[in-house]
């Protein structure tokens, strides 16, 4: 199972969004993701303005016919929507997991994409998500949407810190675009990086909610990688 959204974002809320965030930044070409620098606690935190400022501008935008299509349960809900912790995101590149051998270090294959997600809730539960990311060293609205995928990183992350009691705050969300694949991760109290799959998924025998060490998840994952050209997306 993947997780998908099957409703579209509207494009004028999106674009209405984008404009609010792009009052805190100037254009600009993001660097590659080989030679990013990590984000700091101090630098994600500065993302929470725009981001509330962004999430504020929402309400006079959703009626009757678009809430759902935005994760909510009513209009209402979009008045009383919160801001979450903020979960740094990382991506796995194909060509990387490709290279990947039992033996290295699975944080190193960490691509920083300069992103962070709100989850945004409503009385504590994760109705959708909202992406920030830093462009020229200032924070934008990257998208707003992805409800499923959001909600289930949440249950992740929940899982997460009833394994680890790490906070939301210091997990973070790894992607593997080419594989469909979304975790939440943490370190163990060893140091260990740790995934927990966001959903199930037979192909890699992914289980939503099971920690497994990075490590031994990119190891199986590596072969089947290693079959499918660059730029290819790996679907059934």
């Amino acid at each position: 199972m993947r997780i998908q959204d099957t409703l579209p974002i509207l494009v004028v809320l999106a674009a209405t969004l984008l404009l609010v965030s792009q009052t805190h930044a100037q254009d600009g070409k993001a660097t590659s993701p080989q030679v990013r620098p990590r984000l700091s606690a101090e630098a994600i935190a500065t993302s929470h303005p725009v981001a509330r400022d962004a999430l504020t501008q929402l309400p006079p935008l959703v009626n009757e016919e678009t809430y759902r299509q935005l994760g909510f349960d009513s209009p209402d809900e979009v008045k009383q929507a919160q801001l979450g912790a903020p979960i740094h995101v990382f991506m796995v590149r194909l060509d990387q997991l490709k290279a990947y051998g039992s033996r290295d270090k699975p944080d190193a294959l960490l691509s920083e994409t300069n992103e962070v997600l709100y989850p945004v809730e409503v009385s504590g539960r994760i109705r959708t998500g909202l992406r920030m990311r830093m462009v020229d060293g200032a924070w934008r609205l990257s998208s707003f949407g992805a409800s499923a995928k959001t909600q289930a990183l949440g249950a992740a992350s929940k899982r997460a810190f009833a394994l680890s009691k790490v906070t939301a705050g210091d997990q973070v969300a790894v992607d593997i675009p080419a594989l469909q694949l979304h975790f939440m991760g943490y370190h163990d109290a060893r140091g260990n990086l740790m995934l927990l799959p966001a959903a199930d998924d037979t192909r890699f025998k992914l289980k939503a909610g099971t920690a497994e060490p990075a490590q031994r998840v990119f190891a199986r994952l590596a072969p089947f990688a290693k079959r499918y050209p660059e730029g290819q997306r790996i679907v059934d």
